[in-house]
């Protein structure tokens, strides 16, 4: 996360006494190596500050190389302000903490005291570790398109929250254990105007209550981590599935006036007819259903007569994971490469799979336009609050 040392601090280390200023120093050294430690990011926009900083203060000496390499690289480091949602200002201990928010972007006023601590990594806490990995990966690949312009490096633990439960870890690590702590949830919701899910419910409770210290949550603007992945994704990596339905379902991903639906649509357990009893989520998703309906086996006129666990339109059941290995992990570049190794495929093959490869990395650089912003407003999110710089080597 983005550490900016305010103006203020110099003017209070001036009249300090002898044991707020050691105090101070302290906390100033534990900033400052978060940064070398490749963390987090500290800055300052005036270069006097970081000037006495270093030569006219009690800081380690770890604490003085770091804020040389900060100096050299003060201009660009200076530029990540304006390119994240959320940072942290430093000021004075007498301070009061606050948070203000200016144009979408979340200002942490922080007392220098608060920091008399190691300061660790970011958390990010997500309902289950696969989904923090998919998240990171999420990231990485909007961090390489030069259209946003996000942080180079960012560092970032991975918590799993139990599911149900995050909101109990939510409150362990942001309250009471005080960690910087970004959690990452799904809505739940079933239908664009619905309401969040009991999980979701619970962490925005917890949120709101505090009291903050240097934690947010972040409610995914799609029901669950499958709506992230596209039809076409699904296609291309998933196996076994009726091709004519996967055929609309892309269909459906490139028609503006339907794939809002995507956003909302239970991939893993598809729709019941005892879902369309619900006349808001039915009404929603009407214009998709007529849409399946050449597909699927189900007649629109008929829903009413059906029973109420009739499946209506199919899901895919648990793919995260699959997603994560293909697209992620680059599972089809490690099977070609150990194959090719053990001379175990064919011309053809080997082809099908590079094929399918180009056809990943074309989906990845050009998202359906229904689905781009959300990937690059988590990217934009974790980047906020995880962004740092490569670790100090030399001494």
């Amino acid at each position: 996360m983005l550490f900016k040392i305010d103006n203020s601090i110099v003017e209070y280390l001036i009249s300090a006494d002898g044991i707020d200023k050691a105090h101070s120093c302290i906390c100033l050294s534990n900033i400052f190596r978060a940064h070398w430690e490749g963390k987090h990011i500290v800055y300052a926009d005036n270069r006097q500050i970081l000037r006495y900083l270093k030569n006219d203060t009690n800081l380690d000496q770890q604490a003085k190389i770091t804020i040389g390499h900060i100096l050299n690289k003060l201009a660009f480091i200076g530029s990540y302000e304006k390119n994240v949602v959320d940072y942290i200002v430093v000021i004075p201990p007498h301070g009061e903490y606050r948070i203000e928010k200016s144009n979408a972007k979340k200002i942490f006023y922080v007392p220098l005291f608060e920091f008399d601590v190691s300061i660790e990594s970011t958390v990010l806490l997500v309902e289950n570790d696969l989904d923090g990995e998919i998240y990171k990966g999420i990231t990485k690949i909007m961090k390489a398109n030069e259209s946003y312009p996000l942080p180079t490096h960012f560092d970032i633990k991975v918590r799993g929250g139990g599911g149900s439960t995050i909101a109990t870890s939510y409150k362990r690590y942001a309250v009471t254990e005080k960690k910087i702590v970004l959690a990452i949830t799904d809505s739940d919701k079933k239908y664009q105007t619905d309401s969040y899910g009991d999980t979701c419910n619970s962490l925005v409770t917890i949120h709101d209550k505090g009291p903050d210290f240097l934690n947010d949550i972040y409610i995914l603007n799609v029901r669950e981590l499958e709506n992230l992945i596209t039809p076409s994704f699904f296609k291309l990596f998933l196996n076994g599935y009726d091709e004519s339905i996967m055929n609309v379902f892309a269909d459906v991903e490139k028609d503006d006036s339907l794939n809002e639906c995507l956003k909302y649509f239970d991939f893993k357990k598809g729709l019941t007819k005892k879902h369309l009893e619900d006349k808001d989520l039915f009404d929603f998703y009407r214009n998709f259903l007529q849409k399946m309906e050449s597909v699927e086996n189900f007649k629109m006129e008929k829903v009413d007569s059906y029973d109420a666990e009739y499946r209506i339109v199919s899901g895919f059941g648990n793919s995260a994971n699959h997603f994560n290995e293909f697209i992620f992990n680059r599972k089809l570049e490690t099977e070609l490469n150990e194959k090719k190794a053990r001379f175990e495929m064919s011309s053809k093959y080997i082809k099908e799979v590079e094929d399918k490869i180009a056809q990943r990395d074309s989906l990845l650089k050009k998202l359906p336009k229904y689905i781009e912003q959300e990937w690059y407003d988590i990217s934009l999110k974790i980047s906020s609050w995880a962004c740092s710089e490569a670790k100090i080597r030399n001494i």
